[in-house]
């Protein structure tokens, strides 16, 4: 019976973890903003949309318009932002307890785009 359980436990997680943290690509695509947008030298320092179109591109206030690129490790799904003037920006999209997804900028400071 104890077995049982923690085999159920341990399915659960695994997929609790599989959810939360990979995603489509028709999944991200959509509308971001920003809502901690304290003084960071990284991250937007105002209020900011961020759009990421099916076409791999997205447009924003903050950085202009770019491409954007969707890979995955273990840990889950990365995404990385080129604009063509600084260099491309890379990070992870996740979302917590089956929430909105978030592109996160700055986790130590909530730095984050969520999902409209």
């Amino acid at each position: 019976m104890i077995k049982k359980i923690i085999i159920v436990i341990v399915i659960f997680y695994v997929l609790s973890h599989l959810y939360n943290n990979f995603f489509t690509p028709g999944m991200i695509t959509g509308t971001y903003k920003n809502t901690n947008f304290a003084q960071s030298p990284i991250a937007p320092n105002r209020p900011d949309r961020l759009v990421l179109h099916k076409n791999n591109t997205y447009s924003s206030e903050y950085s202009g318009k770019g491409i954007y690129k969707i890979s995955y490790s273990i840990r889950g799904t990365k995404i990385t932002l080129s604009n063509f003037i600084g260099m491309p920006y890379e990070t992870s999209i996740e979302r917590i307890w089956y929430g909105k997804p978030k592109i996160i900028i700055f986790s130590d400071l909530g730095h984050y785009y969520n999902k409209e």
